[in-house]
């Protein structure tokens, strides 16, 4: 489901760096900006990781850039809402 929301290039790099049992993120929209080529959506996120039965929680500030034409993913500036927080083991 994931690849079909994000362009290849972007996709690839996501799911490979994806490694959890569970995860929940809540986001909060803050502002949207239309261009001529892509929609540009700022949130606040918040998430729980579960991994190997450890859970971290962790928060950023994103701006979710998507291709105004088919609305995939494009990019991410700032915190990676994808990135999942080390566990210490």
């Amino acid at each position: 489901v994931l690849r079909e929301k994000l362009e290849p290039a972007l996709s690839d790099a996501v799911i490979n760096e994806l490694s959890f049992d569970k995860a929940d993120l809540s986001f909060t929209p803050r502002m949207i900006k239309i261009k001529a080529s892509s929609v540009i959506v700022h949130v606040n996120w918040q998430g729980e990781w579960t991994f190997k039965g450890r859970t971290i929680k962790d928060r950023g500030v994103s701006a979710l850039v998507f291709k105004k034409d088919t609305m995939k993913l494009i990019r991410i500036d700032g915190d990676n809402i994808f990135h999942v927080p080390s566990v210490r083991q």
